[in-house]
């Protein structure tokens, strides 16, 4: 892949905030773009760095679930579609009413209750609200798949 090596080493090479013309083949015809070099963030790709972890929380007593944040590296490796928002499901308790309804580590809350979530607090607010005995209705990406599971607080 000489190209692609080639590519990255140019812009490896251009100063951050220059813009260059590209050209690319899309369905047999050439197209011009402009595009704009910027400087990777790499606590922002990670999703928050050293940080993260600080941000993960235990999603409310009864679930038996830990929460963190949905990085894009993580999200790309779950193949969760672009511009998807949710959170990471980063430990399940393996005796918990989750565990039993099939959530595991890897997965991504996408909605609670048909509230969709996109930060942890988000998360574990929803989760919180719910009484015990109740249930709790995700929508989770696993997989590389949406999937509907409900778990009774316990």
């Amino acid at each position: 892949m000489a190209g692609r090596n080639a590519l990255v080493e140019m812009i490896m090479a251009t100063k951050p905030g220059t813009t260059i013309p590209v050209k690319v083949l899309r369905d047999k015809a050439e197209k011009s773009l402009s595009v704009t070099v910027e400087e990777l963030n790499l606590e922002t790709e990670s999703g928050g760095g050293a940080s993260e972890e600080a941000q993960q929380e235990e999603a409310g007593s009864g679930f038996g679930i830990t929460l963190g944040p949905l990085g894009a590296d993580m999200a790309r490796r779950l193949r969760v579609p672009s511009g998807t928002r949710g959170v990471l499901v980063t430990e399940v308790d393996p005796m918990s009413a989750a565990a039993r309804e099939g959530v595991r580590p890897g997965d991504v809350i996408l909605k609670v209750n048909g509230q969709t979530v996109e930060t942890v607090r988000d998360a574990s607010q929803a989760l919180q609200a719910i009484k015990q005995g109740g249930a709790a209705r995700m929508l989770l990406w696993k997989q590389g798949q949406e999937t509907f599971v409900v778990v009774t607080k316990e």
